[in-house]
């Protein structure tokens, strides 16, 4: 047997007793006490400015409907304007006359006129353009030109390289003087040199560029090569042991190379008890 909801299910202790609900009380509205001053201010005017409507009119007649010039034109009255005049004005504009101004004077004199001559301003224009034309030059032909564009676009002919010029040069296709004189100098001086330098190799071969080293000498070079060696191997042994760096990997590369060389040097001198020097 089931049972349906029960009315009581949402019944909780807080319902048992009403709370009396609270009456939200609005404010008053806002009336100004100038209120009805303002109303009897306003009706005041009003009534000073109305009307009793407009005149009665006649109707027009039902044969002047929507005819034109039929509806109602309001005219202004005409006045005669009579335009005021003080007595005594000048309505007129008195005659014009030119003012005439002294003429300026000249900052440079007028040059002296050839009282022979007729003409204004004392030149013979005639005889100066006579003159001008025996002593003006024949105007050159004008230089070759060609059209390269449909357009009208031209160039010199002679500067454009169609034309042969060169080829009609006295010296087309001969060796420029400069060149000529320049190369045989050139050998001269060459052959001068070679000269000079074999003469120098048989002086040098003449003369003996041979030195013997006694075995003092040999023994103080022995002595001086073997103290080197000494101090490169101290500076060898005073690198650290990791390098791990570009400058130690290369300081070491390079006392290496030069312990080898100075061991090299001392094996030979030591090893040979005669030793010749050249200076060359």
């Amino acid at each position: 047997m089931t049972r349906g909801p029960s009315k009581d299910a949402g019944e909780t202790i807080f319902q048992l007793i009403e709370k009396p609900k609270k009456q939200h009380l609005k404010s008053p509205r806002y009336v100004s006490i100038h209120s009805g001053w303002v109303r009897e201010e306003i009706s005041r005017r009003k009534s000073a400015h109305r009307t009793l409507g407009e005149a009665r009119t006649s109707l027009p007649p039902p044969s002047a409907y929507l005819r034109k010039g039929s509806g109602f034109r309001h005219t202004r009255p005409r006045s005669e304007h009579v335009h005021y005049r003080r007595p005594g004005y000048q309505h007129e504009l008195p005659d014009w006359k030119a003012v005439q101004k002294p003429a300026p004077e000249p900052l440079i004199p007028p040059l002296p006129r050839d009282p022979g001559c007729s003409l204004a301003g004392g030149i013979d224009f005639r005889r100066k353009n006579i003159c001008e034309a025996g002593k003006a030059k024949r105007r050159g032909s004008r230089s070759p030109r060609i059209v390269d564009s449909p357009r009208g676009h031209t160039i010199g002919l002679r500067s454009s390289g169609w034309m042969p010029v060169y080829v009609h040069k006295k010296t087309f296709g001969k060796v420029p003087e400069k060149i000529y004189y320049g190369s045989t100098t050139k050998i001269q001086n060459e052959s001068k040199g070679t000269g000079e330098r074999d003469v120098k190799k048989s002086d040098a071969k003449n003369k003996s560029g041979c030195k013997y080293i006694t075995e003092d000498e040999r023994e103080n070079l022995l002595q001086n090569m073997k103290k080197k060696w000494s101090e490169l191997m101290k500076q060898y042994q005073c690198l650290p042991f990791v390098t791990d760096t570009a400058p130690k990997i290369k300081r070491k590369a390079s006392l290496e190379d030069k312990l080898k060389q100075l061991e090299k040097d001392i094996e030979l001198i030591d090893n040979h008890q005669y030793i010749y020097v050249y200076d060359d």
